[in-house]
């Protein structure tokens, strides 16, 4: 299906086409948004959103085979079957509540997507997410500096992670030159004052260079990534200065009282209350938990951490199931760094800020930045399993004594 090519006169373009556009149109119109200061809801990537559910609803049923031995994948479809059959007893009848359950499998369904374009499709060679990840990082950090200062009252500054989740795809669209998605996201992450994303994105630098410089056999390789690495840390210490001093005084001061309990953004409060609202809760908040959204009705707001606002919403075999979705991941993550798949690090880097958000902002639990995690995800981990299938359509691939590389067709 992802491959169907469809004539419009004398024009073809491809269900994957139509879908990176429709992935466009969502990233660059929620960025949008995020700087409109404005109180109506909805907009047209709500649509797109219920799409790409009944996208990544079809892709299960055609491409059933193609998941049927990823651990990921079943983890990740168990929990959105539970997660929705237990917050069905709490689904109040009005339109908001309906879109939000009928969302609850959003998170799986981008993965399937993902999963599907990439087993299918060279999306090495694609065009559309980089062009969608230098759109909306132009737009984040040209609506922050007009301002002149910082101020959360610029924007959604939060969105930042729609780009920060991007990152990995983008270096890999990025034939030469990588510094430069590197540097423009860097700019756009410490702009943002995000002290999550700011730890995140060090994570994410560190990640990349030190593996290179470990699995590397080349002593001409290891330099070149070590100086990679000196050079990076330099310049992403010089921008942080400059924008602290320049843009936001208070950025160094926040960086270094992160983990104060009065200076954590209230996540150890919330953490708190959970954990005690799970403590005294009976037999069947631990079974069917809350319903979806149970935390933020609660709390006015999400828990900052998805294994809590899990476990409350949707009670404890979900919780596993998501637990068990992190751990087949990262075993993934270690048969890649023992085949020496060429895009390893950039599916370490996808770990790296999908679990950091979930540990210390929100990712499954809404269908937000969870749309660049996940394709970031389903990208590499069926990459992967294309690869070492050895037999893909469009696609070809030899194993050689240096690892799995893939050959252009």
């Amino acid at each position: 299906m992802i491959n169907k090519v469809f004539r419009i006169g004398k024009i073809k373009i491809s269900v994957h086409t139509l879908v990176m556009l429709l992935f466009f149109v969502f990233f660059v119109t929620k960025e949008l948004r995020a700087f409109r200061k404005t109180s109506v809801e909805g907009g047209i990537w709500n649509y797109i959103q219920l799409l790409f559910v009944l996208i990544g609803v079809i892709l299960i049923f055609v491409n059933f085979s193609l998941f049927v031995k990823s651990a990921p994948f079943w983890f990740l479809l168990t929990y959105s079957f539970l997660a929705m059959l237990n917050s069905l007893l709490f689904v109040q009848w009005k339109l908001s509540s309906v879109f939000d359950y009928i969302l609850l499998p959003y998170a799986l369904c981008i993965f399937v997507i993902a999963a599907s374009d990439a087993y299918y499709n060279n999306f090495d060679e694609g065009w559309l997410l980089l062009f969608a990840f230098y759109t909306m990082t132009g737009i984040y950090v040209i609506n922050m500096v007009i301002v002149g200062s910082f101020s959360t009252g610029t924007g959604a500054t939060t969105d930042v992670y729609y780009i920060l989740g991007l990152l990995p795809v983008a270096m890999v669209q990025t034939r030469i030159y990588k510094i430069i998605p590197l540097t423009t996201c860097s700019i756009a992450v410490v702009l943002s004052g995000k002290r999550t994303g700011i730890i995140i994105m060090v994570i994410m630098l560190l990640g990349y260079f030190i593996h290179n410089i470990i699995s590397s056999r080349k002593i001409k390789t290891q330099f070149f990534y070590l100086m990679g690495l000196v050079i990076v840390v330099a310049g992403f210490v010089l921008i942080f200065n400059f924008i602290n001093n320049e843009f936001n005084q208070k950025l160094s001061m926040r960086m270094m009282r992160i983990w104060n309990e009065q200076d954590s953004s209230g996540r150890f409060t919330r953490w708190n209350m959970i954990l005690s609202a799970m403590s005294s809760a009976g037999l069947r908040g631990w079974v069917i938990g809350h319903g979806n959204n149970g935390v933020f009705s609660a709390l006015g707001g999400h828990a900052h951490n998805d294994f809590l606002e899990v476990l409350y919403d949707f009670g404890l075999i979900p919780f596993l199931c998501y637990i068990g979705f992190w751990i087949s991941s990262f075993v993934e993550l270690v048969k890649m760094f023992r085949s020496k798949y060429v895009y390893v690090s950039y599916y370490f880097m996808g770990l790296i800020f999908s679990l950091g958000l979930a540990f210390f902002s929100f990712f499954i639990n809404d269908p937000s930045y969870v749309t660049s995690g996940m394709l970031c995800l389903g990208y590499f981990l069926f990459d992967y399993k294309s690869v070492i299938g050895l037999s893909t359509p469009g696609k070809a691939s030899v194993l050689n004594t240096a690892g799995l590389v893939r050959v252009k067709t």
